[in-house]
Order: C-alpha cells, then sequence, then structure tokens
C-alpha cells in the first residue's frame, strides 16, 4: 500500500507580483512515489519536472524534498477531506527555496571573486500550493 501523499499532484506556484495580485500560475505536476513507510523512489519523483536526490516524510502531515540542483521544497498538509464518490480530496502548501548563489564579477568574459557589492539575497525562493485531485 502507499502513503498517502503518493500520486499525481496539480501544482500551482502563487504569484509574487505587486500589487494587484495575479492569479495563481499552473506548474509541472509533483508527481510523487510514496510507500506505506514513507519511503520516496528516487528515480520515479518528479516535482516541477525537477528529479530529486533526497526527500522524508514526517508522518502525515508534511514532507520535505530536495532536487537534485539543490532547490528545497518543504510542503504541509492543509486540507484534507473526503470526496463525493469516496476518493481523498487533499490540499498542500509549501514553500520552495533554490541553494544560495554568489553572484561574480566578470571581466573580460571570465569570471571573478564575488562582487562585494552583490546582493546578499541572490536566490529563488516562493510559496506553492498541490492539490490532489
Amino acid at each position: 500500500m502507499a502513503h498517502k501523499f503518493n500520486g499525481t499532484w496539480n501544482h500551482f506556484l502563487l504569484s509574487k507580483a505587486p500589487f494587484p495580485q495575479a492569479g495563481p500560475q499552473q506548474r509541472l505536476d509533483f508527481r510523487l512515489f510514496i510507500d506505506d513507510d514513507g519511503n520516496f523512489d528516487l528515480d520515479k519523483t518528479r516535482v516541477d519536472g525537477r528529479k530529486i536526490k533526497d526527500a522524508s516524510v514526517d508522518g502525515e502531515t508534511s514532507f520535505a524534498i530536495t532536487a537534485q540542483d539543490g532547490r528545497q521544497y518543504k510542503g504541509f498538509l492543509v486540507k484534507e477531506d473526503v470526496g463525493e464518490d469516496g476518493s481523498s480530496v487533499m490540499v498542500i502548501a509549501g514553500r520552495h527555496k533554490d541553494p544560495k548563489i554568489q553572484p561574480t564579477k566578470t571581466k573580460g568574459g571570465k569570471d571573478e571573486a564575488p562582487a562585494a557589492d552583490a546582493a546578499p539575497t541572490g536566490q529563488n525562493e516562493g510559496d506553492w500550493v498541490i492539490t490532489k485531485p
């Protein structure tokens, strides 16, 4: 038997746009392959099209995934219900964060030492929601 988070999830990235807020953007699905003991199949699982290198679930309330490119996903179950046909309906909200990238100075097409005036927050992060079905 599979873990309740196992399966294909619809994925929506929440807007970072200033007011007025743009609507959620549908992205590539989360395809989670998790056995009943909470072990991910690292070869099959995909998150927004990315292969993963590490993942874990915390009981039946949250998970943490690190993609091969270093992006980290943390998700928390916010709603679980039973649909009219008896199927499970769930919503998980979370946050992704890329590894911090130190900007570099470029001189003649060659990268040099990190730029002294580089912004210290040179990383991409944002909020997302996944739904099943």
